[in-house]
């Protein structure tokens, strides 16, 4: 029966113990074709809940909501990550799949911000070097995440030789991605690491252009003063540490005009070192 099976709700573990001992199809499907182990996933119960699964006999690489493997679910739900995937790697699930969007197993974790699990994706011999369809590799997915995760997982990923100066489809480098992020830590960091400040895109924009263009958007989409805003701030504290590392401004972001776009007051005076 479909109720005996839901486990949206906290889990009787004495009765679904009772209900695998007893044969209950523990294969069964339902709705958008989920076995239990899916349920169990993707609701985030404890680790004992899938292990009681999987001793009862249920398949570790098998696929429910939109095709998404197990090992997936487990990895974008956070719940005790490290704990179900150990349960499930030792059970045979396969660390090489990729899911619905062509995306493997490390990549997700990175974009999760679970340092933890990748770490133990990388000790199963997960490919760090691994880039996707625009060429981008790890770092590029990495410097987008907000603290403590980022700075973290960037570390890491430094750590094990990912390289600072990978082009993905747009000639952009990590550290031109990060830009456009704000993420002051995970800049500097890419610095002293041994990113070069004044590399360039396909368009020949650099870090700042980058950073410009974001606190364009910010400016235009808030419904309150973008220079009121913390994210905003960051970028602030982004611009000035660009110029003070000397990297080089456009003549097109001091003369109020960038790419056609009107800049607003606060970002031309923060690219000319005044504070407000």
């Amino acid at each position: 029966m479909i109720g005996t099976w839901d486990l949206s709700v906290a889990p009787n573990m004495h009765l679904i113990k009772s209900l695998v001992e007893h044969g209950a199809n523990i294969e069964a499907r339902g709705y958008e074709n989920n076995t239990p182990m899916m349920i169990a996933l993707w609701s985030g119960w404890f680790h004992l809940l899938v292990k009681l699964l999987v001793n009862g006999g249920a398949r570790v690489n098998d696929g429910g909501m939109i095709g998404t493997p197990l090992m997936h679910a487990a990895v974008l739900h956070q719940a005790e990550t490290v704990e179900i995937c150990k349960i499930l790697i030792t059970n045979g699930a396969e660390i090489h799949h990729v899911d619905h969007s062509d995306y493997p197993l490390l990549r997700r974790a990175v974009e999760c911000g679970n340092i933890h699990t990748m770490r133990l994706f990388v000790e199963q011999e997960s490919d760090v070097h691994m880039t996707d369809q625009a060429n981008r590799n790890l770092l590029h997915h990495a410097v987008t995440l907000g603290e403590p995760e980022g700075t973290r997982i960037c570390e890491f990923l430094v750590e094990k030789g990912v390289d600072l100066h990978h082009r993905d489809c747009r000639q952009e480098t990590p550290f031109l991605t990060a830009a456009r992020f704000g993420n002051i830590a995970i800049i500097k960091l890419l610095i002293w690491s041994g990113a070069n400040i004044n590399d360039v895109d396909d368009q020949g924009w650099n870090a700042l252009h980058f950073t410009a263009e974001a606190m364009v958007e910010e400016n235009r989409y808030r419904y309150r003063p973008a220079s009121k805003t913390q994210h905003y701030k960051d970028f602030i504290r982004v611009v000035q540490f660009l110029l003070e590392s000397s990297c080089l401004p456009s003549v097109r972001i001091l003369s109020g005009q960038f790419e056609k776009v009107e800049i607003p007051r606060e970002v031309q005076r923060a690219f000319l070192g005044i504070e407000e």
